[in-house]
């Protein structure tokens, strides 16, 4: 009968607080001066920029604005967990890509000058490649520069 009492708060906090699992163990630090944005494909070439910029955004539909900052983004001198959906999500994601990881890394200046389209045509700082071991053996950090 306590057995029972016990699950009863545990299925309360599933069903009220949700158990959204996210993989955040890949780490980018940026020690540089600049700000970075970075994006991730399983390709060398990278055929889509999907990442917002950051900045007022003006929502037609509430007519209020927000400020959003680009969960790609690394400001100069620290860093951020890149976060995957799923439970040990960024393994599988790697062994979809051959075990190979490409980031691109592009300034703050590259992004706010260029589009999107534009920023395809290799306006990125650095390319990455990086394996599945190798980012085990690094504990999952990745340092820029």
């Amino acid at each position: 009968m306590k057995t029972k009492y016990k699950i009863i708060p545990l299925l309360f906090h599933w069903l009220f607080v949700g158990c959204d699992l996210v993989d955040n163990k890949l780490l980018i630090v940026n020690k540089s001066n600049s700000n970075i944005y970075i994006d991730y494909s399983c390709d060398s070439i990278l055929t889509n920029v999907d990442f917002i910029r950051n900045g007022l955004y003006f929502d037609s539909i509430t007519n209020d604005s927000i400020y959003v900052e680009e969960t790609l983004y690394i400001k100069a001198n620290s860093s951020k967990h890149l976060i995957e959906r799923g439970y040990n999500e960024w393994s599988r994601y790697l062994e979809k890509c051959n075990n190979n990881l490409y980031l691109f890394v592009f300034s703050d200046s590259i992004v706010n000058k260029y589009s999107s389209k534009e920023m395809l045509r290799n306006k990125y700082e650095k390319r990455i490649r990086i394996s599945l071991n190798e980012l085990k053996e690094k504990n999952w950090t990745i340092t820029y520069p």
